[in-house]
């Protein structure tokens, strides 16, 4: 499985290193692991993932992983093979109409946390995928839907 995650600033060293883990833990499902980003910043080298500027998703195919609406919008206009996924927090979700647009366009949505799990059915009345705290198991997640 192609995995990509999208995010807006690669400076985000938390966000980066949690990716990172998460891919390295479970890089039995995986066949390749990119980073896509808005602005750059320092990155650790030594791991094994590809970092590609937002303009290059074009190219992607596989399961997109966006972490706010705003992504969510920008990669959504790109036409490709990838499926969208939303790592839903209510603190990266500002507008419920965003939401829902997500979900008519067949975004998959993977909560954060119990709390996003019970946040999310009572503003969509729908059901997210598993939760993943922290990112982790996300990538097994995305590999059985």
């Amino acid at each position: 499985m192609n995995i990509g995650f999208y995010i807006n600033d690669l400076k985000d060293q938390d966000l980066v290193n949690k990716i990172i883990t998460e891919t390295q833990i479970n890089k039995k499902y995986i066949s390749s692991t990119s980073i896509f980003y808005d602005n750059v910043g320092p990155f650790p080298f030594g791991y094994e993932v590809a970092l590609f500027n937002s303009t290059e998703l074009w190219s992607f195919t596989g399961k997109l992983i966006v972490f706010s609406e705003d992504l969510w919008t920008k990669a959504n206009n790109i036409i490709n093979k990838f499926e969208t996924y939303l790592y839903y927090d209510q603190d990266n979700v500002n507008n419920v109409l965003s939401l829902f647009k997500m979900i008519d366009s067949n975004c998959k949505v993977v909560p954060s946390s119990e709390e996003s799990v019970k946040e999310f059915y009572r503003l969509t009345g729908c059901s997210a995928l598993n939760q993943c705290e922290n990112m982790a198991g996300i990538v097994k997640v995305l590999h059985d839907n």
